[in-house]
């Protein structure tokens, strides 16, 4: 499910009639697979762009944003079918609406802002982004983090989404088993979503000393990875790994017999293609999870969380807008400079210097003159949505 609160193109102008400073394409369930994702993941990651360039990817997205510039970089990925193109403003609100958690198949859930957070630092760390993107990011991640402290806690995660399609299946989980292969993040939020509904919990993975550590912590017990079921019954299997889990074609009796449910979170899926088949609505995958009703946030909060995204897309595009205008204010006061350092010039071969006395002081007064006429005019041009004053001050001033 994804909601849209931002506002409007016409209500969060960026840049007016200029050239696109930001753009993103938007590659998210429900209109591109889980397995194209992936793939375009891939191919973006192959290329090794420069600064111009970020990739984000969630469990349900994989996104690249651009700086202006950036189609000359050689090599970019084609993108795949259903891909979504944003443009300035529409990026920038899109953007910032995820960070906040608006646009999640788990509303409000930490995970989409800290794989945005880790995405930034993990691309800084390999190059010197574009200025403009670096900006973009940092204004996301704090409006981010401000709607995050206004959430009710404990918010759910995509384990408890999970657990709630087991449960619809189930019941109540209490006394009942449930397994978890893998124990990275989302393994670790599935087990505890288990643990805290009264499942017994028990873990599989790759490394078994991970597997003990997050068993431990849930008070559960370990399981073979390589397919030797628990103890019976299984009211439900997570699997968030990466890679295919050809184990549990192992399990394929045990689990298709007992009216089991797997939810896979992983993407692409790990579950092989001929057990997805078998089980048919009890095999759950990442994308599935999408579209699944979630609850809904205190209308009160979206509204707040609504003007976040506003004045945040707002503040982006006034630094944008004082950015871009940096240039022209200061050809401004170069070409005012110049003209009153002629004036003082003739001034002083007029007079002569017995004449003209302190001449600092003359030199000082001409700087605070020039300085005291332009506050306005760069104040009104920093404001200037349109640019149009920009430009007219360019045309007036031949700069």
């Amino acid at each position: 499910m994804s909601i849209q609160l931002a506002p409007s193109a016409e209500q969060l102008s960026c840049r007016g009639a200029q050239p696109v400073v930001v753009r993103a394409m938007v590659a998210r369930a429900g209109r591109v697979s889980s397995v194209a994702r992936e793939r375009f993941a891939a191919d973006f990651s192959a290329c090794s762009p420069d600064g111009r360039a970020l990739l984000v990817r969630t469990c349900h997205r994989v996104e690249v944003y651009f700086a202006a510039g950036a189609d000359g970089i050689e090599r970019l990925p084609e993108p795949p079918a259903g891909c979504e193109h944003l443009m300035d403003v529409e990026a920038v609100r899109h953007l910032i609406s995820v960070a906040c958690g608006l646009d999640s198949a788990v509303l409000g859930e930490d995970a989409v802002l800290h794989q945005i957070r880790e995405a930034y630092t993990s691309r800084c760390r390999e190059v010197a982004l574009d200025p403009a993107l670096d900006r973009l990011f940092q204004v996301a991640l704090r409006a981010g983090r401000s709607a995050r402290s206004w959430l009710p806690g404990p918010r759910p995660s995509l384990g408890d989404a999970a657990l709630d399609e087991i449960e619809s299946v189930s019941g109540n989980l209490t006394g009942k088993h449930v397994l978890v292969v893998g124990a990275g993040t989302m393994g670790r939020l599935a087990a505890r979503a288990a643990a805290a509904r009264g499942a017994r919990v028990f873990v599989a993975n790759r490394t078994r000393g991970r597997a003990e550590a997050l068993a431990r912590a849930v008070g559960g017990d370990t399981a073979d990875w390589t397919g030797s079921p628990p103890p019976q019954p299984l009211a439900g299997v997570v699997v968030a790994i990466a890679g295919t889990w050809t184990a549990a074609l192992d399990m394929a009796p045990l689990v298709t017999a007992g009216g089991t449910v797997i939810v896979d979170l992983s993407s692409p899926p790990a579950m092989p293609m001929s057990l997805q088949l078998q089980l048919g609505g009890r095999c759950v995958s990442i994308d599935d999870l999408a579209w699944r009703r979630q609850a809904s946030l205190p209308e009160s909060l979206l509204t707040r969380i609504d003007a976040l995204v506003h004045e945040s897309g707002h503040s982006y595009c006034r630094w944008l807008r004082t950015r871009d205008s940096g240039s022209t204010m200061v050809a401004l006061a170069e070409t005012v400079e110049e003209r009153c350092t002629a004036e003082l010039e003739w001034l002083v071969r007029r007079l002569g210097d017995s004449q003209v006395g302190d001449g600092e002081l003359i030199r000082q007064a001409s700087h605070r003159l020039t300085a005291s006429i332009l506050h306005s005019p760069r104040r009104a041009i920093s404001n200037d949505e349109t640019s149009t004053l920009e430009s007219a001050a360019r045309e007036l001033f031949g700069l």
